[in-house]
């Protein structure tokens, strides 16, 4: 992990061109609109998708990632993995910065991850103060333009659109 972080820092300042063997992967979100049941996502996954942040570092097996989870975007860093060839699709090529559409691969573990995360949201929101969810409908109500056009409530009609009225509960 040493050694890893030591080449990152190394190519972020410049003193090195290349990741090696340190991959850098993009894996474009975009909005479920149609729900696979096998996958059993949460009712808050577009909002999670489309609106959430994190960063994480992911260790199993012998695995191990950076994890950074930007609205539309996540990009994953291999440390090391077992699953990298079958990754390829997603690479970021350093030299050619060009995103292709394309069948992307990750192990099935991390959507796992993102699903956990989207749950834990879903818990804390659920669990606001009755205070602060009035403070939230006053700023809601007295905004309705704004709101109505907001990245968050499109994200929130998008998961309205798959779950109906069980993203409110």
């Amino acid at each position: 992990m040493h050694q890893a972080e030591t080449h990152l820092r190394n190519f972020l300042l410049g003193n090195t061109s290349n990741l090696d063997q340190y991959e850098q992967h993009i894996f474009p979100l975009s909005e479920i609109e149609k729900l696979p049941e096998s996958l059993n996502f949460p009712p808050n996954i577009n909002r999670y998708f489309l609106r959430s942040i994190g960063i994480d570092v992911l260790t199993g097996d012998k695995d191990i990632y950076t994890f950074t989870k930007l609205p539309t975007f996540l990009i994953i860093g291999i440390i090391s993995s077992k699953y990298s060839k079958q990754m390829r699709a997603s690479r970021v090529a350093l030299k050619q910065g060009i995103l292709r559409p394309s069948n992307l691969v990750m192990p099935e573990y991390l959507l796992g991850y993102m699903k956990d995360k989207a749950r834990e949201i879903q818990v804390k929101v659920s669990g606001i103060s009755e205070d602060q969810s009035n403070k939230v409908y006053e700023t809601v109500i007295s905004n309705l333009d704004k709101t109505a056009d907001s990245k968050s409530f499109e994200a929130m009609m998008h998961d309205y659109n798959i779950f109906w009225d069980k993203i409110f509960k």
